[in-house]
Parts: structure tokens; C-alpha cells; sequence
């Protein structure tokens, strides 16, 4: 049976198509009269693509009759957020489950769901340009704050959309190429010129930034337009090229006004003992010019969402091809020998500390800080930390929290200073953070990292070298001292 028949039997009257694969499906779809991504929740629909926790909670709340149409990719149970995201479909009402393709019969088949076949257009391709003018009307930057950009200029926005493939045409001087899989001759042309190469594939090149859908690359052809890191990215290739060696920390900062503490976190870094970069993330232009006056490198990316911040951040860190990359609140200063210290236990994937100092510049008030989760249970199993649902919700997991069957101790350790090697984020795609969340983010992180990916991680516990929590009540989003003193899960080691 093809898709069209089997869509007027059930009386489908709208289909809702996740972003990760929309550049796949839509043009299968875009003939027949369904209404598409309009989320009403009354009406026959069919759901495609259940790549991100969003596509499972949208299916999970809709209250009409639903089917899902399923990919090899989001049906393959070997990969672990899939399996649980699977398991969890399982325990709805679904109407009927469609593959149009043998590996995602066979990966249903695997977990007892019964599927029907169905025809479609498998040839059907929709280009770069054609998403962007459809996503255009409906997402395309809706969410960016208007005192940081300006409207999309023209021009820009036609780069976008005249891009569907790198062209062989030599008298074209294009600023960016994207691939679909890696070509070295093309990947070394563009680093040897210090410019990016966007690519739907795993790449340990410094100037090859990975993408997994239309949606994610615009946004990211976008950010790194206006971010010219034309020389960083030149020299870090010639760098990889020669010895495939990275010998540079870098250490970037999330930045939102707060220059008063900002200065002191920046001379922190500036003073350890060993040489570093140091990478401003920035959302006002004010930021940026506060960066170029301290003489660190800086970037300019949408303070919405939070996530969606640190995560491009990250990403960023990637240019400068360095061994470890450390994430600082702008409130926050290291210790002298701080990244020194971290530094000696790179064979590990994620190295962070449990301990802290707290200091009120205003009182000259000092806390020292230490986690101290406690063991808790859920469904009988026993987990480090709280039995809340963040974690179960954002990943599509069964966990409630870091297992205690999995981890000998509790892995909780404060994001300000955390490192991540170079190999591990090499191996992962560059990503650590979700994109969407607006707090949690440090757990979160962590949580992706050494539940999902497997990390391994070394926790250290004291005060010699440290992070040192800056708190200034003059200024705003600084988060009262009072509050450590009666947190459940934080022990006070001492106060003076």
C-alpha cells in the first residue's frame, strides 16, 4: 500500500515531522493534503522522526489518534536514548506503526512492534534552499532578541538561500562549503584559507563543524558568518595538519553584562601558570567590546536559549583545536595553578571539582563548599543525587539519576571550571549541551556525558586550587549566599 492510501483510509489529516528529518520526508510528503507541523491535537496525525526529546513529548501529549512513521535511524534500539525512547512509545496508544524502508521493519521487529509497509517517493530530495524557505516563515531566528541584531539583511539571507553544494566553479569564492560526507581535498582547501567546512559526519578537522539537519545549519552558517575567526582557524589547521598534536587549553566564557566580576574572571585565567586561550561568548555588543578591551577573543551568539548558548560556545572552542576545553561562569575566578592542576589528569574524559570557595565581596564573607548528595531510591533502583524526572524526560531514559549500580561514587561537580578532553569531544560530535533547556544545564551536561557517552571522569575535592564563586549583591542573576547555607544536597566545610 502506498502512503497516499493508507493516509485517506485512516482519514490522516496532518503530519508532523521532527527537524531532524524534515529535509528528508517533506519532499516525500509535500503532494499529498496534509496539513504539516501545525500541531492540532484533535485531528488524525501522523508522526515522523523521533530524534529529540521534544518529538517524544509531543507525541506523548497529543490527544488524538496517532500514527508514527519510523526511519531506520530512530528505530534502531542499539543506540541507547533510541532503545529508551522506544521502550517508552511502547506504553502508548499508537494506531499503527509505518516503515517504508527494511531496516526499520527489522529494527521493530527486534522490539515486538508490529508494522505495516508503505510506499513512498524515495527519491524525492529537498534542497537547502527549498527548507529555508519553508522553515523560513516559521522558525528561521524567530527568537532573537532585536536590541542584539539587526533585521537578517538581504544579502545574507540570500547566501542561505543560494546554497545547495559546493560548486566546482574556481572563479566563485565561497566563504563556507558544505558536505554531506568528508572530502579531504576540500576540507584542506577551505582550512589552508581559514575557513569552515559544515558536515553531516563525524570529523576531527579543526575547521569542520558537524550539522544534523537543515534547521541546526542555517542557524550555524548563520553564527559563523558573523563570527570571523578567519586566522584562529587558519593557524590551528596548519597545526593539525603538521603534528595532529593540540597543546593549548581553551577556556570560554558565557557572557551577559556582570563586567565588574567579568575583569576579575578574565585576569584569573589570564594569570594561571601555564598558556591558554581564552574565548568570550558574548550577546551584546557592549560584551564584545568589553572582551576586545581585556584582549581575548570573542564571539557573538543569541543569549536564547541558555543551552543553545553554551552548546555553540563549545562548539566554537573546536576552531582553535586545543587539548581541553573549560567552561568559567563570568562571576567565577580560578586559582593560580587551577588548570595545572586539572591539566595532570587528561587521560580522562571529564575532570571537575566537588569542592568550592564562595567569597561575598561585599562582606568579605568566605564559604567553603563541598556536594554531598545523598543515595536515593526510585522503582527500586538506587541513584547519586534527587529522584526528580529531568533526567528520564530529557533523554528519553530510565534513569531518574546517576545510578549508583554504574558510578562507585556521586559524579556531581560544579560546571564553573569543568574540563573536556579533546578526544571525547572529538568522539561526540562537539556536543555537550542541549540546546533547548534554559537551566540545569551543568547536570544536564554531565549526565549526557557519563550516562549516555560513557565518559569517564575524575572528581577532585580541595580548596588549594579551586573555583571561587564571586557574589556581588549590587548587581543582578547572582544567586544569594543564604542559599548554599540551607541547600539539602551541599555541605559546609567551613565559614569565616
Amino acid at each position: 500500500m502506498n502512503l497516499k492510501d493508507y493516509i485517506l483510509k485512516n482519514d490522516i489529516k496532518q503530519i508532523i515531522i521532527s527537524n531532524g528529518i524534515f529535509h528528508v520526508i517533506y519532499p516525500k510528503i509535500k503532494d499529498l493534503e496534509l496539513k504539516i507541523n501545525h500541531d492540532n491535537k484533535s485531528l488524525n496525525t501522523l508522526f515522523c522522526g523521533l530524534y529529540e526529546v521534544r518529538d517524544i513529548e509531543k507525541l506523548k501529549n497529543f490527544e488524538g489518534p496517532k500514527w508514527i512513521l519510523w526511519t531506520g535511524v530512530d528505530s534502531n534500539s542499539s543506540l541507547k536514548n533510541r532503545y529508551h525512547a522506544i521502550q517508552f512509545i511502547k506504553s502508548l496508544l499508537i494506531k499503527g506503526h509505518l516503515v517504508y524502508d527494511d531496516q526499520a521493519k527489522n529494527n521493530l521487529e527486534r522490539q515486538n512492534i508490529k508494522s505495516t509497509k508503505i510506499k513512498i517517493n524515495e527519491n524525492a530530495h529537498l534542497s537547502i534552499k527549498a527548507y529555508v524557505k519553508h522553515i523560513f516563515k516559521y522558525e528561521y531566528f524567530s527568537n532573537i532578541q532585536a536590541n542584539f541584531y539587526h533585521n537578517i539583511k538581504e544579502n545574507l539571507l540570500n547566501i542561505l538561500l543560494c546554497i545547495n553544494e559546493l560548486s566546482n566553479n574556481e572563479n566563485i569564492n565561497y566563504n563556507f562549503a558544505i558536505l554531506e560526507k568528508i572530502d579531504t581535498a576540500i576540507i584542506t582547501k577551505f582550512g589552508l584559507e581559514g575557513k569552515i567546512v559544515f558536515i553531516n559526519e563525524t570529523c576531527n578537522y579543526p575547521n569542520c563543524v558537524y550539522y544534523s539537519n537543515y534547521l541546526e545549519l542555517i542557524k550555524k552558517i548563520y553564527y559563523y558568518s558573523i563570527n570571523n575567526l578567519k586566522e584562529i582557524i587558519k593557524s590551528s589547521f596548519i597545526k593539525y595538519i603538521k603534528s595532529n598534536i593540540p597543546d593549548k587549553t581553551i577556556v570560554y566564557i558565557p557572557i551577559w553584562k556582570r563586567h565588574n566580576l567579568l575583569g576579575k574572571c578574565i585576569d584569573s585565567i589570564k594569570n594561571q601558570t601555564i598558556d591558554i586561550n581564552i574565548l568570550g561568548v558574548c550577546s551584546l555588543y557592549e560584551d564584545a567590546l568589553f572582551c576586545k578591551k581585556n584582549n581575548i577573543n570573542y564571539i557573538l551568539v543569541n543569549n536564547s536559549m541558555l543551552g543553545q548558548k553554551f552548546q555553540f560556545g563549545m562548539e566554537f572552542c573546536k576552531l582553535f583545536f586545543p587539548k581541553n576545553v573549560i567552561i568559567m561562569g563570568s562571576d567565577d575566578i580560578m586559582t593560580r595553578n587551577y588548570i595545572k592542576i586539572i591539566n595532570y589528569y587528561d587521560k580522562y574524559d571529564i575532570v571537575g571539582y566537588k569542592t568550592w570557595r564562595v567569597l561575598d565581596i561585599n562582606k568579605n564573607q568566605e564559604l567553603k563548599l563541598s556536594y554531598d548528595h545523598s543515595v536515593t531510591e526510585k522503582n527500586g533502583k538506587k541513584y547519586w543525587g534527587n529522584n526528580g524526572l529531568a533526567y528520564k524526560c530529557n533523554f528519553n531514559s530510565e534513569y531518574y539519576g546517576f545510578p549508583k549500580d554504574m558510578l562507585s561514587e556521586s559524579p556531581y561537580m560544579i560546571g564553573a571550571g569543568r574540563s573536556v578532553s579533546y578526544k571525547y569531544l572529538n568522539k561526540h560530535n562537539w556536543e555537550v549541551y542541549q540546546i533547548y533547556l534554559k537551566k540545569y544545564l551543568d547536570t544536564n551536561s554531565l549526565f549526557k556525558m557519563l550516562i549516555l557517552n560513557n565518559a569517564n571522569f575524575k572528581l577532585l575535592k580541595y580548596f588549594d586550587e579551586c573555583i571561587i564563586s564571586l557574589k556581588d549583591y549590587n548587581i543582578e542573576m547572582i544567586t544569594p549566599l543564604d542559599d548554599y547555607k540551607c541547600h539539602k544536597n551541599i555541605k559546609i566545610i567551613e565559614s569565616k
